[in-house]
C-alpha cells in the first residue's frame, strides 16, 4: 500500500543517515527496522504492531541493517 511504502522510505532514510553518521564512543552504528501498515480498516493496533516486530526479527534474521516490512 501507500502508507507502507512511504513507511518504508522514511525508516530506509533514517537507516541509512544513522550508518553514516560518526558516533563520538562507538564510531559506527547499524539499525534495522520493522515496518507494517493496516491491512485494512478493521486490523487493530495489536495485530500492526506484531506485523512490525515480524518484520523486525525478519530483519535482523537476514544480516540486520535494512528495513523488511509485513
Amino acid at each position: 500500500t501507500n502508507t507502507l511504502h512511504v513507511a518504508q522510505n522514511v525508516a530506509e532514510k533514517i537507516r541509512v543517515e544513522i550508518e553514516k553518521f560518526n558516533f563520538k564512543t562507538v564510531k559506527k552504528v547499524t539499525a534495522s527496522f520493522g515496518v507494517s501498515s493496516p491491512k485494512d480498516e478493521i486490523e487493530n493496533f495489536e495485530n500492526l504492531f506484531e506485523n512490525a516486530v515480524k518484520a523486525l526479527y525478519q530483519a535482523k534474521e537476514l544480516g540486520r541493517n535494512r528495513v523488511c516490512s509485513w
